[in-house]
């Protein structure tokens, strides 16, 4: 028996001493956020994530990067990265960088300009609302504007397939002041939406288990799925249509819910025969 371990969750803020708070949303998840909202911490955390693979992954800028242009004054927001250019020349004065490596950062944020909206949603920081759920989000709403309007105007989240009320009460209190900044400096676009066309795997809810072998992985098998307008959950609900497991026998949970459910359970081949065998490269 694996014995239980306690965290003991922190009282004061690592980074500015202030009181952490700690909220419990009506879903029973825990948030911890520091009681100071000039916290440098928060600051760091939030454009560090901006910045990151998760939002608009503009290289060559680390958390120790974003540390020193707070310090010397030139970064706060969001909106203050697409401003550094105009600093150019004190930038390259900091003591250990120059004209070579602030360059290089300025090059990165010009081109991290072309991005996507799901990318963009993502690197908002909006509690509870990652990269997965940004891009199941872009599939419903076209342009930013849409995507605010359902956020400002109350718009029922709550309804929409693995969404509860905690993402749909922090989508809607949201607030756009710096994201509507930020947007302007932008070329967004949304290749994610779902328009009328008709898609093959439409309407198809697929959920990948255990290891395969003819996708490289499951991110693989996921993108293939979604191009073709299927989507790709990651439990067995009723609304699954296929569970798929290499060892269709396995007694995991996953196979024992599906077989409950009367939802059918089959190889990455069988599936592959079914679905998909047309529009894989020969």
């Amino acid at each position: 028996m694996v014995e239980k371990k306690y965290i003991e969750l922190p009282e004061f803020c690592p980074y500015c001493g202030h009181e952490i708070d700690y909220i419990t949303s009506p879903d029973g998840v825990i948030i911890a956020k520091c009681s100071n909202d000039n916290c440098i911490g928060k600051k760091v955390y939030k454009i560090d994530h901006f910045c990151s693979k998760k939002g608009l992954d503009i290289k060559h800028i680390s958390e120790n990067i974003i540390e020193d242009f707070i310090d010397e004054g030139y970064l706060n927001t969001f909106s203050d990265i697409f401003t550094l250019k105009e600093h150019r020349k004190q930038l390259i004065n900091i003591e250990g960088y120059g004209a070579r490596s602030i360059d290089r950062i300025l090059s990165m944020i010009e081109e991290a300009k072309n991005t996507t909206l799901d990318k963009f949603i993502s690197a908002l920081g909006i509690d509870l609302i990652g990269s997965s759920v940004s891009k199941d989000l872009c599939k419903i709403f076209k342009t930013y504007d849409d995507f605010k309007s359902a956020c400002v105007n109350g718009y029922k989240f709550e309804e929409l397939e693995n969404f509860g009320e905690a993402k749909a009460n922090s989508l809607r209190s949201y607030n756009f002041d710096e994201a509507d900044k930020v947007y302007m400096y932008l070329n967004v676009s949304n290749p994610l939406f779902e328009t009328n066309e008709e898609k093959p795997l439409n309407g198809i809810t697929v959920v990948i288990t255990g290891s395969l072998g003819i996708f490289k992985n499951r991110d693989a098998m996921k993108e293939m799925i979604e191009k073709y307008g299927g989507k790709v959950a990651g439990s067995v609900s009723k609304n699954t249509t296929v569970l798929v497991n290499n060892d269709i026998n396995s007694t995991t949970g996953k196979n024992k819910r599906a077989k409950e459910l009367n939802i059918p359970v089959m190889s990455e081949p069988d599936f592959i025969a079914k679905y998909l065998d047309p529009y894989l490269e020969k």
